[in-house]
């Protein structure tokens, strides 16, 4: 599911290159001039924004399931399985 709601819009696809090119990388600073041997295209539904908000609105979900607990007076908890050959304490 997670690759339908999010990995596809994110999708990079990295290919080798024969020799070395060079490209430009864009920031928040400007551009500037570097050389690579690879070569990336984006994935056939590449849509970065729509990605960025699909992981925004899990980790909302998550915030708001997270603080309805604490309202309701529960807290987390976590439990260790013990693998196999794990020593036991004591």
């Amino acid at each position: 599911m997670n690759s339908t709601g999010y990995g596809i819009y994110i999708e990079i696809n990295v290919s080798d290159l024969d020799e070395f090119e060079k490209r430009t990388c864009f920031g928040p600073g400007g551009g500037f001039e570097i050389e690579t041997d690879k070569n990336e295209e984006p994935g056939p539904y590449f849509h970065p924004l729509l990605a960025t908000l699909i992981t925004g609105a899990a980790r909302l979900n998550l915030a708001i399931a997270e603080r309805l607990c604490f309202d309701a007076g529960l807290d987390w908890a976590f439990l260790r399985h013990r693998q196999h050959g794990d020593r036991q304490a004591g």
